[in-house]
C-alpha cells in the first residue's frame, strides 16, 4: 500500500495508526475562506469584541465546523478506498480554539468487522477509526471523533479465513 493510493481492508490491523499530516496554523486567512463557503453566522466566530467578553480572551474562537472538517479531512490517508462512510459518533470539541492556535491530528483503527455487500456476497470490512486532534501541544484539548466506514477488499477472492488470519 502506499499512501497516496489508501489502503485496503486487508492492510488494516486494531492498533494501526497512520502516518500524522502536517500540523494546521489556524490563522485569519483560513478561517476567512471558510467563512466565506461555508456562510458562518456564529457570533463568537464572527466578533472578537464580543469573543473577548465572552471568553475572557482578545482573540476570536474558530469555527467548530472548521475544526471539524480539519480533523476530518487529517483522516483521508486511511479512507480513499472507502464504499460507504457510516456515521461519525462521540464528536466532543473540550474547549474553544482560537485563531493562532496550531492543530495536530492522529488517526488510530481501533475495530474491524468482515462483511459482505448485500446480495453480491463480494467481501467488505467496516473499520472503526479514532481521530483525535488537538491544539498546540496540548493532549488535553482533544476533538475526538469515532468514524466507522465501509472498505473495500483488495482481492474479492480472499475469504473470509483468510481475513480471518490476517486479524489473528
Amino acid at each position: 500500500m502506499s499512501i497516496s493510493d489508501g489502503p485496503y481492508y486487508e492492510d488494516m490491523q486494531k492498533g494501526l495508526i497512520f502516518p500524522a499530516p502536517p500540523a494546521v496554523v489556524l490563522d485569519s486567512g483560513l478561517a476567512s475562506v471558510y467563512q466565506s463557503i461555508a456562510g458562518e453566522a456564529l457570533p463568537l466566530v464572527l466578533d472578537p469584541k464580543l469573543c473577548g467578553e465572552v471568553t475572557g480572551i482578545e482573540q476570536r474562537i474558530v469555527s467548530p465546523g472548521l475544526l471539524l472538517h480539519l480533523s476530518i479531512g487529517a483522516s483521508t490517508v486511511a479512507t480513499k478506498k472507502v464504499i460507504a462512510n457510516l456515521f461519525y459518533r462521540n464528536v466532543r470539541i473540550l474547549r474553544p480554539v482560537f485563531l493562532g492556535e496550531v492543530l495536530h491530528t492522529t488517526t488510530e483503527v481501533v475495530a474491524l468487522q468482515d462483511s459482505h455487500s448485500t446480495g453480491k456476497g463480494v467481501l467488505r470490512g467496516k473499520v472503526l477509526l479514532k481521530i483525535t486532534t488537538y491544539a498546540n501541544d496540548e493532549k488535553s484539548l482533544s476533538i475526538i471523533e469515532l468514524r466507522w466506514f465501509v472498505l473495500k477488499v483488495r482481492n474479492y477472492q480472499v475469504t473470509m479465513m483468510t481475513l480471518a488470519r490476517i486479524r489473528n
